[in-house]
């Protein structure tokens, strides 16, 4: 699999359309591939009802992403494609949408999903997910990947990875 080498591609712009297949006129009328990352959580934030996706692309620093609000039918359905593809690799695409209530400010709105599969992480993502896992502790994060025999260098599979996450997070099974 070559995550790496898709998460390294520059920015690719999409033109939206209107129902009619005509561009949409504006100063930001493009959806973006965003980044390729694996997808950590979906949670459902009470005050807004959107969705808000943690991504963890290559660099390993965690990003929030949002979908449309739960009570329509397009954001539903991107919160149950989201939670469906937790744990996996996947494309991002977004589009920046104006923050209600402001003229200058943008958030990052999930727009597509695409799977990438179950493929391995780089060895740094995979150790700062575990410190982050347990609690910005760092020797107890090395001392669960000794105890988990993960490899030193190179791509860490997530297989082998998630019990070793659940594990440090006190999570059973």
């Amino acid at each position: 699999m070559t995550c790496p080498l898709i998460a390294n591609l520059d920015t690719v712009r999409l033109t939206r359309l209107d129902s009619c297949g005509r561009p949409v006129c504006g100063a930001d009328n493009g959806i973006m591939f965003d980044c390729a990352a694996s997808l950590e959580k979906v949670e459902t934030k009470e005050s807004s009802r959107r969705g808000l996706l943690t991504l963890i692309p290559s660099s390993g620093i965690p990003e929030m992403i949002r979908t449309e609000q739960d009570t329509t039918i397009p954001g539903r359905a991107m919160i149950a494609r989201a939670e469906s593809l937790v744990g996996r690799w996947v494309l991002v695409y977004r589009t920046n949408e104006p923050k209600a209530g402001t003229k200058f400010d943008n958030v990052r709105m999930v727009v597509r999903l695409v799977d990438l599969g179950e493929g391995p992480l780089p060895n740094g993502v995979a150790r700062r997910l575990l410190i982050g896992d347990a609690g910005g502790d760092q020797a107890r994060a090395k001392m669960a990947w000794h105890e988990a025999r993960l490899p030193l260098q190179g791509q860490i599979p997530v297989a082998d990875l998630d019990p070793v996450r659940r594990k440090v997070r006190g999570e059973h099974g």
